[in-house]
């Protein structure tokens, strides 16, 4: 397997951050990168269950590769999610059974959206399969926290706790549109 920070410093050598920095211009910029379609997903901190727990899940269906990221969270959180979970498809991390209903269900209707051409019948098989997700003590989990980190670093975001400009500084260095969930 590939380092992480390694494999941040090939990734951010290849990728030319959009101006202006939406989220429809930075999921092309990460399907170019990645080679497989990416499709960055915001969800509410209202959704039932477990998601509400969630900060970021990764969905791999067929050509194209769901990334969830909380709609409620700072756009730089949000973009430390989307580099988090873009690890697990770069390194190719097996996903975990999603067997919680709720949250199962909570997915197919967000994925319905994303996929109107699917019955919830099939959605509903595909998202069962699995998704990546972990917990802090696993060693995919913290490489894929080491690989988030470095890419902030090297595109030259920070996290707010590390800031050295203002928190509204730092949010319009990525733009607004990820809080607001807008493409």
């Amino acid at each position: 397997m590939r380092r992480p920070v390694a494999l941040a410093d090939r990734l951010v050598g290849r990728m030319r951050v959009p101006h202006p920095f939406t989220r429809d211009a930075y999921q092309a910029v990460l399907s170019e990168v990645v080679g497989t379609t990416i499709r960055l997903v915001p969800f509410s901190a209202t959704a039932p269950g477990q998601l509400t727990s969630l900060t970021g899940m990764t969905v791999p269906l067929a050509n194209t590769t769901y990334v969830f990221y909380r709609s409620d969270a700072s756009p730089v959180h949000q973009l430390h999610v989307i580099h988090h979970e873009l690890f697990h498809v770069l390194a190719g991390h097996p996903g975990i059974p999603v067997s919680d209903e709720q949250l199962k269900n909570a997915l197919i209707e967000m994925l319905k959206v994303e996929l109107p051409h699917l019955n919830a019948d099939l959605i509903r098989h595909l998202v069962g399969r699995g998704c990546t997700n972990g917990h802090s003590a696993d060693r995919h989990e913290r490489d894929a926290e080491r690989f988030a980190v470095a890419v902030a670093q090297r595109l030259g975001l920070t996290t707010p706790a590390l800031a050295t400009d203002s928190a509204d500084e730092e949010t319009d260095k990525i733009g607004r549109l990820f809080s607001e969930g807008n493409s």
